[in-house]
């Protein structure tokens, strides 16, 4: 019994980048799902809230949930819509997204931060408080809708008076206002190739201001509400600005020459809570340069097999050559390992 609607809309199925999405996407389990992917020809006419808002009213006629994806993405998970639908039962939330790359690894963002001024920001490699992490996944304020999954959609709506952005990050606000919750699952990545279509397009701040002017006169006197919300009050000014992995690596990194217990002490903070898979990796890689051990090293190229460095120091250490040296499963399309080769 098939319980998932996918709706992906694009220009044309021609471009490149559809044709990765779509394509990615039958690579995976379909078997609960129906995907619809909408050409619109370039036709001058489209109007995506619409579309979705149609699409909406259509998964609740048919008794199903939407998945909204977008056609400058790619997924490389298999078992992605039935890990969406966990985390959905686990912590409750009708609406699921999860962390999206660039092309070469980079995280781009894992939620959207909504300050109580209604600004939006990114939330990219922030470091998490394990207690609020629940199984790979934690609630943000909203998501955009590269990948939504929207369940219950009879208990939400697409607004149509945003002409192009903002209506994703409406429905979260919809879920939170009306007792559900939104999630981000930090162990599921997509590659999503960020605004390289908006920035071409010259009408892009225009809309973009216009729908973000819209969302804040529609949500302001709610603000305030959302961030009071017990999931949500880390967000709150003074409360979110928790530190960025980055900075933290960094911090580490200067530490070794003059501070390696310490030094050591952060860098496996980071091999046990970080989520993203190049810090977990080079923190491996640092391990194996102040203390030795070629279980570093191994660790180090589970998490990213195309650290050179570490195939290099471990082929010296090895008699015979080992099998975690070939760990790569994409030879040839690296990026289906969201890592950065080094």
């Amino acid at each position: 019994m098939k319980d998932t609607l996918i709706v992906l809309c694009c220009p044309t199925l021609n471009r490149l980048f559809t044709q990765r999405a779509v394509g990615s996407l039958k690579e995976t389990d379909l078997t609960r799902a129906e995907l619809i992917v909408i050409d619109n020809n370039h036709d001058g006419g489209f109007y995506y809230p619409s579309v979705l808002s149609g699409m909406l009213k259509l998964a609740v006629d048919s008794g199903k949930n939407l998945i909204l994806v977008e056609d400058d993405t790619e997924i490389n998970d298999y078992n992605w819509i039935d890990r969406l639908y966990e985390v959905s039962e686990r912590l409750k939330a009708d609406i699921v997204g999860c962390v999206h790359t660039y092309e070469d690894g980079a995280v781009n963002h894992e939620g959207v931060y909504i300050d109580d001024d209604l600004t939006m920001w990114l939330r990219a490699d922030v470091m998490t408080g394990r207690e609020d992490v629940i199984d790979g996944a934690i609630y943000v304020p909203a998501l955009y809708g590269a990948v939504m999954l929207i369940k219950n959609p009879s208990l939400y709506h697409i607004d149509t008076n945003y002409k192009k952005y903002h209506h994703d990050v409406d429905i979260c606000l919809q879920a939170w206002r009306d007792g559900s919750r939104v999630a981000c699952i930090l162990d599921l990545k997509i590659i999503h190739h960020l605004r390289y279509y908006d920035l071409r397009n010259p009408s892009f701040i225009d809309i973009y201001n216009s729908d973000t002017l819209y969302f804040a006169k529609k949500w302001v006197s709610y603000a305030p509400e959302l961030l009071e919300i017990p999931q949500l009050r880390r967000y709150k000014k003074g409360h979110s600005s928790d530190a960025a992995w980055p900075g933290f690596f960094n911090r580490a990194m200067k530490l070794r020459a003059f501070n390696k217990g310490l030094a050591v002490e952060m860098f496996n903070r980071v091999v046990a809570e970080c989520y993203n898979e190049r810090f977990v990796a080079e923190a491996y890689y640092q391990l194996f340069l102040i203390e030795g051990g070629m279980e570093h090293l191994k660790n180090c190229l589970i998490y990213n097999p195309c650290h050179g460095p570490a195939k290099r120091s471990l082929e010296d250490l090895s008699a015979k050559k080992s099998s975690f040296i070939s760990q790569c499963r994409h030879p040839i399309i690296c990026r289906q390992c969201h890592l950065l080769t080094q």
